[in-house]
């Protein structure tokens, strides 16, 4: 079975893993696992099973991106010892046929050569592929999505933040709901979509932002005091991207 979406990690990686119905014992093969996101998700699946990443770890695709990462973050998430990584081409897997109970992908495989190539690694036969492409998440959807992982799991801030995007919508953290309300809040960053992506990537620092004018913050004593926290929430984005 081979599950593949173009667009909207976040909310497409329930729904690939959903199709393939794991029982736990499985070996999932993600191809193009990048920072693992995936592979994660699909290992903490697999209390008894495997998951397998390959990726050419392509610099211009996702900064940042490596085998050493990807283990990292599997480590991280406490699952380790359920994952492999290995450096390789869609086009030329080190793997024999039907290696693997089912195959995953965050992104559209193209060519049609390349779906068969995947294809007969899975015991399971011929890919499943979505009749419909998913449609594309705007660039506030994808970034409200990250920002809804990453504090997901715990409230880290204690204060109300919003982010207003320069006019391109607001982010607004309570807690942990993240909506994309226009709110009061106890610290309001006004900076744009990009820059916002950047700081969350570790390509921009918060510090170089303000300094050149591209960040301003409603009250620098809110900031000062949550600026450790900040820095854990974009952590955490970075590790989901």
């Amino acid at each position: 079975m081979f599950a593949s979406s173009r667009f909207g990690k976040f909310r497409a990686q329930d729904r690939i893993l959903a199709r393939l119905k794991l029982r736990g014992d499985e070996t999932v093969l993600d191809v193009g696992c990048g920072h693992g996101l995936l592979l994660i998700a699909a290992a903490k699946l697999l209390p008894r099973g495997h998951a397998v990443g390959i990726d050419l770890w392509s610099q211009w695709q996702q900064s940042g991106n490596s085998r050493k990462a990807t283990l990292r973050n599997a480590a991280l998430e406490g699952v380790a010892q359920r994952v492999s990584v290995h450096d390789g081409d869609m086009r030329k897997m080190p793997f024999a046929d039907r290696s693997f109970d089912a195959t995953v992908a965050h992104f559209a495989i193209h060519p049609d050569e390349n779906r068969l190539n995947i294809a007969r690694l899975a015991k399971q036969g011929p890919p499943e592929i979505p009749a419909k492409a998913e449609k594309a998440m705007s660039p506030l959807d994808e970034l409200t999505e990250s920002i809804k992982a990453a504090v997901s799991a715990d409230s880290v801030l204690g204060k109300k933040l919003k982010f207003d995007l320069k006019g391109q919508g607001f982010i607004y953290i309570d807690g942990g709901s993240v909506t994309n309300e226009n709110k009061p809040a106890d610290l309001t960053l006004r900076l744009s979509i990009d820059d916002l992506k950047a700081m969350s990537q570790g390509k921009l620092a918060p510090m170089n932002a303000i300094m050149s004018g591209r960040l301003s913050l409603s009250d620098m004593g809110v900031a000062a005091a949550l600026q450790g926290k900040m820095q854990v929430l974009f952590s955490k984005m970075q590790r989901a991207s």
